[in-house]
């Protein structure tokens, strides 16, 4: 297999994954009673972690 294929492939299930469990987390948060400022601060945190 080409590296180029390798790559995309691992490229698609990232993607996949973070688009999986990101999207429903807003809701799983919001019936856990969190508030949207701390629902907010949560998906802030995965960013500024990407980063460090």
């Amino acid at each position: 297999m080409k590296t180029t294929a390798k790559l995309s492939f691992m490229m698609f299930v990232e993607w996949f994954i973070w688009g999986a469990w990101f999207v429903p987390l807003w809701l799983w948060l919001s019936k856990s009673g969190f508030s949207a400022g701390e629902i907010g601060w949560s998906y802030a945190c995965t960013a500024i972690a990407a980063i460090l």
